[in-house]
């Protein structure tokens, strides 16, 4: 089965799409955790001290927690993204070599002259 990408250029680009993964969740993992320990550790500390938590700090805890996780859907949807417009953009340049010229203005109107004539 013929294919236009082959099997070097496949890995290549799954290898660039996993570093962009990569660094998609190392980015989004680091922000959410850091979210997720402030939170954590306000909750922690008012169980601790049978009193009630700081709800400003539990609420910007829980704001950069859901950025980060928005951090990592849009970072998995931007890889799909791309994957489409990729896909796209190599098979309409794969697709231009197999193509054939429409004819210049010339040769359509003589056509057309040709066809009132009959």
């Amino acid at each position: 089965m013929a294919t236009i990408i082959g099997a070097t250029d496949g890995i290549k680009y799954g290898f660039k799409l996993l570093l962009y993964y990569l660094v998609i969740a190392i980015l989004g993992g680091i922000v959410t955790a850091f979210g997720a320990g402030i939170a954590g550790t306000e909750i922690a500390a008012a169980t601790d001290s049978f009193s009630d938590p700081d709800i400003g700090i539990l609420l910007v805890g829980s704001a950069i927690s859901l950025f980060g996780i928005g951090i990592l859907f849009t970072g998995t949807l931007g890889v799909g993204y791309k994957v489409i417009a990729d896909a796209v953009y190599t098979g309409n340049i794969e697709a231009d070599e197999y193509r054939t010229p429409l004819g210049d203005s010339d040769q359509s109107a003589s056509t057309a002259d040709s066809a009132a004539d009959d």
